[in-house]
């Protein structure tokens, strides 16, 4: 198989790291606390709106930030974090109905097509959230009501193959 080929199909079966055991070892170090399993480095893990800060800031600035006391995310019209993070997962379920095309079978099939439901039914929890809510939500309700019933159409629009029994 070609090279680009070999590298596809590699990353299909590599194992990642977890992320939850870079983020404990900065305690583990500090503390100097033994550690079991894979002996890695420390990892930070930044989160999807790091794409809406556009300059440096000091940590002072960055506290302030965090503790609400400023903004320093000069872009005005953010996702908020629950439909954002449930785009990725729309994307990525897309993503993993493509990759597993080639090799669709039944435990596929249940596999996508439970991940759907569950997909779906956070988008319904989020839409019960929304708009029962009256203190968080009542100033963006009907926009993030819109997001959810577009990011639902995208989901069912990614079509699950179907297997058929002979």
């Amino acid at each position: 198989m070609s090279e680009s080929e070999f590298a596809e199909k590699a990353n299909k079966i590599t194992e990642k790291a977890c992320l939850c055991e870079g983020l404990a070892n900065a305690a583990f170090l500090s503390y100097d606390i033994e550690r079991k399993g894979e002996k890695q480095g420390v990892a930070i893990c930044p989160g999807p709106n790091m794409a809406y800060f556009t300059k440096d800031l000091s940590l002072k600035e960055m506290v302030n930030h965090i503790y609400g006391r400023a903004n320093v995310i000069e872009t005005k019209n953010r996702p908020h974090m629950f439909i954002k993070e449930l785009a990725m997962y729309v994307d990525y379920f897309s993503n993993k109905v493509e990759e597993l095309s080639d090799s669709f079978n039944a435990k596929n099939q249940k596999y996508l097509t439970a991940f759907q439901t569950n997909l779906n039914e956070g988008i319904e929890y989020y839409q019960q959230l929304f708009s029962q809510s009256k203190i968080y939500f009542e100033s963006n309700k009907e926009s993030l009501l819109n997001e959810l019933e577009t990011l639902r159409t995208a989901l069912f629009d990614i079509k699950i193959p179907i297997l058929v029994k002979a």
